[in-house]
Parts: C-alpha cells; structure tokens; sequence
C-alpha cells in the first residue's frame, strides 16, 4: 500500500520522481493507468492484475462498463522506473489529466 503525499516536478521530458518510500514496491509488471477524478495511478503487479481481473469481469452490455474498461487498459503503461528512480509518462497521459510541471503523488490503497 502507498502512503503519504509528495510534492514533486515533472521533468522537460516528461519524467516524474518516484518517492523512495513507493520505489521498493514497485516491481516488474507494474503499471501506471488513467484513473478517476483526473487522476494517474501506480498499481503493483499484483493490485493490476486484481484491478484488471476485475475491469474485466465487468458486463460487456453495459455502456457504462465498457466505457471505463476502455479507459483503463488505453491508458495503461508499464512503469519502469531508471537507475534514477524515475518513469516517463507519456504525453497523453500528462495532458489527459492536466499534469504539467507539477505533480503530487498521494499514497492510497
């Protein structure tokens, strides 16, 4: 679980710092998605495959349902961090939720 709230800038290219508290739980298979409230979220290998297990269970006839499975998984990056601890998020994804110089990476479940 993430915790805490960080206050950190969003580089020329597009790269934002991960705290160092997140850093140790992140491993290969992470991944980065849109999210609600004009919101990015990191996820665990583990949280997405429990999140898209369940993005995916949900009804295929429901508009709605199928509106945010699109969302999710078109959005969706790996999260691989540099040697300096740092993941480049796309350009979409920044202007998707307004990000620009920038960012507060707050911990949640």
């Amino acid at each position: 679980m993430f915790t805490g709230e960080y206050r950190h800038t969003v580089d020329d290219k597009g790269r934002i710092a991960v705290p160092v508290k997140f850093r140790a739980q992140l491993d290969p298979g992470s991944m980065v998605s849109g999210w609600l409230d004009d919101c990015l979220a990191i996820h665990t290998k583990t949280a997405w495959e429990a999140l898209s297990d369940k993005v995916a269970a949900l009804p295929i006839t429901d508009p709605r349902s199928r509106s945010f499975q699109r969302f999710v998984f078109s959005t969706a990056i790996d999260a691989q961090m540099d040697k300096q601890g740092r993941i480049l998020l796309p350009a979409y994804l920044r202007q998707s939720v307004g990000l620009d110089s920038e960012a507060v990476l707050v911990g949640s479940r």
